[in-house]
């Protein structure tokens, strides 16, 4: 599955759409690059 394109609507109902071309693949990144962290929350809390 790949990611090519997305619209988004924002609150005044303009469109905006991004679409991914020309993509090279990558070798050597850190997988950490790929990790999603919560930015609220703080080390030590469940």
């Amino acid at each position: 599955m790949r990611l090519h394109e997305w619209t988004i609507t924002d609150a005044q109902g303009s469109r905006t759409r991004t679409q991914l071309t020309s993509l090279q693949p990558a070798s050597g990144l850190a997988s950490s690059l790929f990790q999603l962290r919560d930015p609220t929350r703080r080390p030590g809390r469940n």
